[in-house]
């Protein structure tokens, strides 16, 4: 499928004040006060099937792609998917410019360092912030994309 079909399929556009995306009790609420056009996809089991993929990407065009994983308990699995979600939106020539990562989850992983070691994985392959949270949260898409952000 090519880049242009993906997109007339499977993304939904949206120039709504607040964009939210939303599994099992968790979400990520993006704020547009300037009504820019969004893209809002939903990966796992839609765009991509059978295969590990995060949850939603949120898409500003020409500006960046947001991997964002809504997730219980299981970080590592999260992390797994975030990057192989990342990695099929580089490949397939889907990407609008900076890619960056947000998991919301229950659980904050124990060990600092493991943490860390996501971060750098992800900011080594795709040159962006991979962000862990635990709270159900309003972010702004220009301070998540960064690597001091998401808030």
């Amino acid at each position: 499928m090519t880049p242009t079909e993906i997109k007339s399929q499977f993304y939904k556009k949206t120039n709504s004040s607040k964009i939210k995306v939303e599994e099992n009790g968790k979400q990520a609420v993006f704020l547009n006060p300037n009504r820019s056009a969004y893209f809002v996809i939903r990966v796992d089991g839609h765009l991509i099937k059978n295969k590990v993929a995060c949850d939603f990407v949120v898409s500003k065009e020409e500006f960046a792609d947001l991997m964002i994983e809504l997730k219980g308990m299981d970080v590592d699995h999260a992390v797994e998917q975030v990057l192989s979600t990342a990695k099929f939106w580089h490949d397939t020539a889907l990407r609008e410019g900076k890619i960056a990562a947000l998991v919301v989850s229950s659980r904050y992983p124990r060990f600092d360092s493991k943490v860390a070691r996501y971060k750098e994985k992800f900011a080594r392959q795709f040159k962006g912030p991979l962000h862990l949270v635990t709270k159900n949260q309003e972010y702004c898409m220009e301070r998540v994309v960064e690597f001091n952000g998401p808030l």
